[in-house]
């Protein structure tokens, strides 16, 4: 049998920013599509995120740099709320750590077009989780009601956001 090495064991590191934010009453995450490219996230949903490089002291400077990269989120405004639970993405070896962030409102987001082809505001909850058919990949389990579906590793991540109770309660509109 195959074993995977533990996350402990991965060669590479990065952290993604989830952040949430109310719009029109709702609360609301952001998510970026991937451009395409010859590799293994190619044209997969995404937080905003990436490896950790030599400057960053914790995993909050890497999630926080790396949103201002793709999305310009200026790294003085998330209001970081804390960790979420780090996992371990075989198909690219990376160990990822989630970092849980607020903003107090959508902001106008600058794309970097290298690493972003497109820029989701979604609504927490107004997504379903069902099975979709991936190219390459085949049926998983993956939050609908967006295109391209969210499936992987950002999928388990929005699933673990969308169990958070205190969440629940900013999540309706008003």
């Amino acid at each position: 049998m195959h074993t995977l090495p533990r996350p402990e064991e991965a060669q590479k590191h990065a952290a993604v920013l989830v952040v949430v934010f109310p719009q029109e009453g709702v609360l609301h995450t952001v998510l970026i599509e991937r451009p395409a490219y010859d590799g293994v996230h190619s044209g997969q949903m995404a937080f905003p995120g990436g490896g950790r490089e030599s400057q960053d002291v914790q995993w909050t400077d890497v999630a926080l740099r790396e949103a201002e990269e793709e999305l310009g989120i200026p790294t003085t405004i998330p209001v970081v709320l804390g960790p979420l639970t780090p996992l371990f993405i075989p198909p690219s070896g990376y160990f990822v750590q989630p970092i849980l962030a607020a903003l107090p409102h959508p902001l106008e987001w600058k794309p970097d077009a290298r690493e972003v082809a497109h820029v989701h505001c979604i609504p927490l909850y107004a997504l379903d989780c069902r099975t979709a058919d991936i190219p390459h990949v085949g049926s998983v389990p993956a939050w609908c009601g967006i295109h391209p579906p969210i499936w992987g590793a950002s999928a388990m991540i929005l699933a673990e956001v969308l169990a958070l109770p205190e969440l629940r309660t900013f999540a309706s509109p008003i």
